[in-house]
């Protein structure tokens, strides 16, 4: 279920079990923003996404293949049905002065057929929040296929993004807060 926000402003998501929510604001170029709880303090958080976060990618997928801008993940936007899903590949970078406050920078893009999948540019931005961390994916992408593409997004295409990135956002929280994951003592 999702909620308009005032004057047509941004959608929000209900919240997941974990905490995770999804908002995506109207526009040409889609924009959404996702956020999940996390039980790691912020330092912690911030040292494992600025050193390995293609690690992190790995151990939130299982993905057997990382390189050195990133890691090969498969999406799927439905938990229950993960035959539905993309292969994609998620290049990390430094974010760009611009973009205050980003802990990194992300791109994610379809390994195969990549042109009737939208790319998604983002930001992972890190909070304080009572004693642990908010991890936000702020990003944005535009829908492919030109007209065909929009219709598509605004009738299905915005559910399915919006729920692929929110199980980013979750699996990538989730291998964050793990014992065994990037925040042991490898990490340092």
């Amino acid at each position: 279920m999702t909620t308009r926000g005032p004057c047509g402003g941004p959608s929000t998501s209900e919240p997941r079990e974990d905490g995770t929510t999804a908002e995506w604001f109207p526009a040409a170029d889609e924009r959404m923003r996702v956020t999940r709880p996390m039980s790691r303090s912020l330092a912690e958080v911030e040292r494992a996404l600025r050193v390995r976060p293609d690690e992190i990618v790995r151990l939130a997928y299982g993905a057997a293949r990382t390189h050195d801008a990133g890691a090969d993940a498969t999406l799927s936007p439905f938990r229950s049905q993960r035959w539905v899903h993309v292969s994609v590949r998620v290049e990390f970078r430094s974010p760009p002065p611009a973009h205050s406050g980003a802990v990194i920078s992300l791109t994610w893009h379809a390994n195969r057929r990549s042109k009737y999948f939208p790319v998604l540019t983002g930001d992972i931005f890190l909070h304080p929040r009572n004693g642990g961390t908010l991890i936000e994916l702020d990003g944005a992408y535009r829908p492919p296929l030109g007209l065909a593409g929009l219709v598509f997004d605004r009738v299905l295409g915005r559910r399915i993004a919006t729920a692929a990135a929110v199980g980013f956002v979750s699996a990538l929280g989730a291998a964050l807060d793990g014992q065994d994951g990037p925040l042991g003592a490898d990490a340092s």
